[in-house]
């Protein structure tokens, strides 16, 4: 049986809104991802969104938060990067998490 376009695009939009939802997105973030900011296994900084520019030879700190990216740098040593990043978590986690009670993972590294 196939449903009528209306009802078939009404239940999508239901659908995507409850997965949403489910996944933790507040604000256009998902609260998780942000509270606990684990590495990838790939990373040779040890710290999410500092990486090294071949090009330029130094750390670039990034961060990405509502759906903008934020450059916070480039650095000659990864131990500036990092605080960079590190420094930015706090200035735009921080008050989000503090806002749903959620308290941020510390940076081991």
């Amino acid at each position: 049986m196939i449903l009528p376009v209306s009802v078939s695009v009404s239940w999508l939009f239901w659908k995507v809104k409850v997965m949403v939802e489910n996944a933790g997105f507040v604000e256009g973030t998902q609260l998780n991802k942000i509270a606990h900011t684990t590495p990838l296994v790939t990373s040779r900084s040890g710290v999410r969104g500092v990486f090294f520019n071949n090009k330029t030879g130094k750390w670039r700190a990034t961060l990405k938060f509502q759906g903008v990216s934020h450059y916070l740098g480039e650095y000659k040593g990864l131990e500036d990067a990092k605080k960079a990043r590190w420094r930015a978590e706090e200035e735009y986690f921080d008050p989000l998490l503090e806002q749903y009670g959620i308290h941020r993972a510390e940076n081991i590294s």
